[in-house]
């Protein structure tokens, strides 16, 4: 088994996740590179089959932040976005997540 790391905004977890159980990867979170980022060491056989999925969670992470309101852009868990995941993100109503 090998071991890709992926390194990703820490509010892209829970996409990221999905994404990951849902095509049955197995992965191990670990701290980041920067402050607000982390890593997942996911486990693998083929690269190939792996790619297509970190490119969906990837593509919509990038649809939420395309949703734009008016929210802080450091804003770790919505990234501007002022929705997480179909839900109000609390930066939207001036508290921090930082």
């Amino acid at each position: 088994m090998k071991v890709a790391a992926v390194v990703l905004d820490a509010w892209k977890l829970p996409v990221f996740e999905k994404h990951l159980k849902e095509a049955g990867y197995t992965y191990e979170q670990v701290s980041g590179l920067t402050k607000g980022t982390l890593t997942l060491r996911v486990a693998y056989e083929w690269v190939a089959s792996l790619q297509p999925i970190i490119e969906s969670a990837q593509e919509e992470c990038a649809a939420l932040t395309k949703q734009g309101c008016g929210a802080p852009a450091d804003c770790e868990i919505c990234a501007g976005t002022g929705t997480a995941f179909g839900k109000a993100c609390d930066c939207a109503k001036g508290a921090s997540h930082g």
